[in-house]
């Protein structure tokens, strides 16, 4: 019962001081160099961390409910709802930067080119085991004998140059167990975006800077390993 209440304790903290993370935000969006439109459609994730009751909020940039890959933002709210350790890559005038809302390629033909381009079996026949309603049309396949595993899809905006293109993240580890694939199609021409190993051996991925929780949450980049740079 004392760990129940606990528990319900700091979820409405957590609840609280995010809203003082957001409301910050708002607020001050031009110290942040961005515009009000910029900041009013985010997902949130909190952490909070017992030792110090601080509440780490991770927010992700969104345009037409649809996330912007590396539109991330830190903030932490202390105990006395003071708000410290902010980060920005937020990406300013978001919205007009898109180039389209709806997809001109569907998830099954954009999975059935990067396995083309992959040297892997025909996806055409795959089961579509779960749909999830909303903007980012997320979808699943079933592995098959492309990978093992489902097959996650969904819709994110990439940034290329100055333009934020609509594409798909597609995310699958191969048959074999070579490849942990995370690739992002243009959901317009079918060109593959971005292309990451997540178990390569040449490389590995670097998050932050803090707060971050999960590799979703926050910047990341591509590095050699210590050993080779």
């Amino acid at each position: 019962a004392i760990a129940d209440h606990r528990d319900e304790r700091e979820r409405k903290n957590r609840g609280r001081r995010a809203n003082i993370a957001q409301t910050e935000v708002r607020e001050r969006c031009e110290d942040f160099g961005l515009e009000l439109e910029d900041v009013e459609d985010v997902e949130s994730r909190e952490h909070e961390s017992r030792h110090n009751e601080t509440t780490h909020v991770n927010l992700r940039q969104r345009v037409h409910g649809i996330p912007v890959e590396g539109g991330n933002m830190g903030l932490a709210v202390d105990r006395r709802g003071r708000v410290f350790g902010r980060w920005n890559d937020f990406i300013r005038g978001a919205r007009d930067k898109t180039n389209r809302i709806e997809p001109e390629i569907g998830a099954r033909k954009a999975l059935a080119g990067v396995a083309l381009r992959l040297g892997l079996p025909d996806p055409s026949n795959l089961t579509v085991i779960r749909v999830k309603p909303g903007a980012r049309r997320a979808i699943s396949f079933e592995g098959g004998l492309l990978a093992r595993g489902e097959i996650t899809m969904k819709l994110v905006y990439k940034p290329v140059d100055e333009e934020l293109r609509l594409a798909w993240s597609i995310v699958f580890r191969t048959l074999d167990g070579k490849h942990w694939w995370n690739l992002t199609v243009d959901a317009e021409t079918a060109e593959i975006l971005g292309k990451v190993d997540w178990i390569s051996r040449e490389t590995y991925r670097v998050f932050g800077p803090p707060p971050v929780l999960t590799p979703d949450d926050g910047a990341h980049a591509i590095t050699l390993p210590p050993t080779l740079t």
